[in-house]
């Protein structure tokens, strides 16, 4: 397993695992690790991406001040192997090495979520808010909560 910063060439294959996704947000978070204020990081498994996630430096409107996870993908043929959670831990070494005590991410209110699960094994926390429609994915409402942990 090979986590490392996605590159132009990975586009077609973040597409595969997250059909949908639109080239342009694609585009924007390469120019956002480009600048250093992002890094959008690929898991490869014998030469196939297998996961990706964006790791984003400033935060989010309603929590600034700590970096936030967006995005945490993984192929449905290769879930449960440990690449979501490999991801995670090489985020959060990454936000520390960056002088941050805190990282946050967007998950599913329902506590049976297994992304949600996982979030909770590793540490995360329910902030506390209300939860809120983080988007709306072929004309449904995608409900989230923020998480965070001390780091």
């Amino acid at each position: 397993m090979l986590i490392r910063m996605a590159t132009e060439a990975d586009i077609p294959h973040i597409k595969q695992i997250r059909p949908g996704i639109e080239h342009e947000r694609i585009v924007h978070r390469l120019e956002m690790q480009a600048k250093g204020e992002a890094e959008f990081l690929v898991v490869e498994d014998q030469r196939v991406l297998v996961s990706f996630v964006f790791l984003k430096y400033a935060g989010t409107l309603t929590h600034p001040a700590y970096p936030n996870l967006e995005d945490l993908v993984t192929r449905p043929d290769k879930r449960r192997r440990g690449y979501a959670r490999a991801l995670l831990v090489d985020c959060e070494k990454r936000v520390k090495r960056r002088g941050f005590h805190k990282i946050g991410l967007a998950a599913d209110p329902d506590r049976a979520d297994p992304g949600r699960q996982l979030y909770e094994q590793l540490g995360y926390q329910h902030d506390g808010g209300a939860a809120f429609v983080d988007g709306v994915y072929n004309g449904v409402e995608d409900w989230a909560i923020n998480m965070e942990k001390e780091l």
